[in-house]
């Protein structure tokens, strides 16, 4: 997955600063200066930190708001232009290339972060030569909550053995996403991870590879990062082939597993991680993403998942973490589904929120 170069970019980067903020940044119009701007109110002093505003091929006016914002602050901003859109993925894998900071911190360019996110994140990863620390993210819809209820405690992990890396992949920590992090650039350049381009939950992916890598973990118990609900947002429409992208990124990551070799030393907890993120996580997504989910897309998981993984329906971590609702699901992969229970089957998970 090299990365292409049609973008212009109006310049390569400040001096070395800790950390780069990458925004992917696509016909956000109405959302981008209310990003932009949680980021320049940062606590952290101004000068330990870029913002690089990729933007994507947008249509609209986000190229133009972003570099008045650049002009306004030309030590803080960099602003990089695509001539064509190649999703998020792409995007970040842009800004990467101009980061000149030690760490590395993404974040969508319709959300935004608490003003001490930053200086809370970067001191621990630095205090702990941590290779990423990890808060948590609240639902936002533009009323801008507070998050009243979490501690602010920090639990650090060491996962420095093949038997604590088992252990932390089935503890499920490892979540989705990547906009609520910070990671050690050279985690990411040495290992040559990069996002997938031109498909959605390239996130997904991104950070299944990466909690193979990283030994020193910290996680942050408090929502610093405001996850915006757009109704327009792909995200949330229904009926969208965007979704099927799910199944397609899981075929990526299984075979990324091959690839680098971790499917030999983990292939029970990953075998239970796809499991839980594609198996089941495809089933959610047709049940909610879809007023009526194709049957054949079920059929095709089925057929796929027994391909690969033929004896994923007995992993011995089954019984211990999933709930009897999952384990009927996974009893699926064994017996023919007839079209009439699969829809028997989705509107069960309606009910009951699998």
């Amino acid at each position: 997955m090299a990365i292409q170069k049609p973008w212009k970019g109006l310049k390569m980067g400040n001096s070395k600063v800790d950390l780069s903020i990458i925004v992917p940044c696509f016909n956000v119009e109405k959302y981008v200066a209310r990003c932009i701007d949680s980021l320049i109110n940062q606590t952290l002093d101004n000068t330990r930190y870029e913002i690089i505003l990729v933007d994507d091929a947008s249509t609209d006016c986000t190229w133009k708001i972003i570099t008045e914002y650049e002009k306004k602050y030309p030590n803080m901003i960099i602003a990089v232009h695509c001539d064509e859109n190649g999703r998020q993925g792409k995007a970040r894998n842009v800004g990467l290339e101009y980061a000149s900071g030690e760490y590395i911190g993404y974040i969508d360019s319709d959300d935004w972060i608490d003003s001490d996110m930053y200086e809370i994140m970067l001191s621990e990863i630095m205090n702990y030569s941590g290779d990423i620390v990890h808060c948590n993210y609240i639902r936002d819809d533009g009323t801008r909550k507070i998050d009243c209820n979490s501690s602010g405690n920090i639990q650090r992990l060491l996962v420095d053995t093949q038997s604590k890396r088992g252990g932390f992949i089935v503890s499920g920590c490892i979540g989705y996403g990547c906009v609520t992090d910070v990671i050690k650039k050279s985690i990411l350049v040495e290992n040559n991870i990069q996002f997938p381009e031109k498909i959605a939950y390239e996130d997904l992916f991104w950070r299944s590879i990466v909690y193979l890598y990283v030994k020193k973990i910290s996680l942050i118990d408090k929502k610093f990062y405001h996850y915006y609900i757009n109704p327009q947002s792909t995200v949330l429409k229904k009926n969208d082939d965007y979704h099927l992208d799910l199944m397609k990124i899981n075929e990526l990551k299984y075979n990324e597993y091959i690839r680098r070799g971790f499917l030999k030393l983990y292939r029970d907890e990953l075998e239970f991680d796809m499991l839980d993120t594609w198996y089941l996580g495809m089933i959610k997504t047709l049940a909610f993403r879809f007023d009526k989910p194709p049957y054949s897309e079920f059929i095709r998981l089925k057929s796929i998942f027994n391909k690969l993984m033929p004896e994923a329906a007995l992993n011995k971590y089954i019984e211990g973490q999933f709930n009897e609702m999952q384990k009927l699901l996974i009893s699926l992969l064994n017996v023919d589904v007839s079209e009439t229970d699969f829809y028997n089957v989705i509107n069960i998970c309606r009910k009951t929120g699998v």
